[in-house]
């Protein structure tokens, strides 16, 4: 695609991703345009994890998040090469944006996100709805992939991992939020 565009190549990680031009650090902005994006690191699937945020272009207006293997729709990536206190950071930043945030994300688990966290919180409502949603999406050969920072603060499992209604229902009521976290993300692992 390079060869055939003359596209630049944006990235982390020179070594993970082959032909990049351009290597973002946390912070920076990048101008497409008249379009700034802003990067923020989010270790914690890799250590060189990195989303990029479209801020609102004015005060009613949704910005676009961009999050790899960070965060996906009702869950968050495996923990390859960094510890759970890490990752949970990353999420907690993710979870700062504005709620009306559009979050686009690598990969499609919804529908096992969603699974996974009625496994733990059977009683949540807003997950079976955003489940049926997803599953009648999926059904009609619509995409699951699209959220937003509310409906992750809401459904997102890892998310919840700071509640007092999670900690009780692992059976682990004094439990730090980032422990909660890694016992959610150990569940996960082998759901």
């Amino acid at each position: 695609m390079k060869k055939r565009t003359g596209c630049k190549v944006i990235g982390s990680d020179k070594q993970r991703i082959g032909g990049i031009d351009c290597i973002v650090e946390d912070g920076q902005i990048l101008t497409i345009g008249n379009t700034k994006i802003q990067v923020i690191a989010t270790p914690g699937h890799t250590r060189t994890s990195v989303c990029y945020y479209l801020p609102p272009a004015g005060e009613n207006q949704t910005g676009i998040l961009w999050t790899g293997d960070t965060m996906f729709v009702g869950g968050c990536g495996r923990l390859l090469e960094c510890n759970a206190q890490t990752m949970w950071d990353s999420l907690q930043k993710i979870a700062a944006l504005p709620n009306r945030t559009r979050l686009y994300c690598g990969h499609d688990y919804t529908l096992e996100n969603y699974e996974f966290a009625l496994e733990i919180e059977p009683t949540n409502q807003a997950v079976e709805k955003c489940l049926s949603e997803a599953q009648h999406n999926h059904d009609q050969g619509k995409n699951t992939v699209s959220s937003t920072i509310s409906q992750e603060k809401e459904t997102n499992i890892f998310l919840l991992a700071g509640t007092q209604k999670i900690k009780t229902t692992l059976g682990i009521t004094h439990a730090t939020d980032v422990e909660t976290f890694a016992e959610l993300r150990r569940l996960k692992d082998r759901f």
